[in-house]
């Protein structure tokens, strides 16, 4: 039923992770080629991508100042001696 998924979860991992756009051109295509193979997999994917989309017209991101953003970079600098620049 998984075609080249090895089982439900493996299949779960690629769903999300091609509804949050973030597979590789290829694995995109392989994905979507495997939802027009399968019926109940294309019903199952358009299910979870309606509510997918439900989900990001209902939450906002509130946005943040640049300078919080700076403030943060700067401590994790701070803290990671991997992170900061010797100059």
């Amino acid at each position: 039923m998984y075609g080249q998924f090895l089982n439900e979860s493996d299949f779960n991992q690629k769903l999300n992770m091609f509804l949050d756009s973030e597979l590789a051109p290829n694995e995109e295509r392989e994905f979507l080629d495997l939802l027009q193979k399968s019926p109940d997999l294309l019903d199952r994917f358009k299910q979870e991508k309606n509510f997918h989309d439900f989900l990001r017209s209902k939450i906002h991101r509130k946005s943040v100042s640049p300078l919080l953003v700076q403030n943060i970079k700067s401590k994790i600098q701070l803290t990671n001696p991997f992170l900061s620049n010797p100059t």
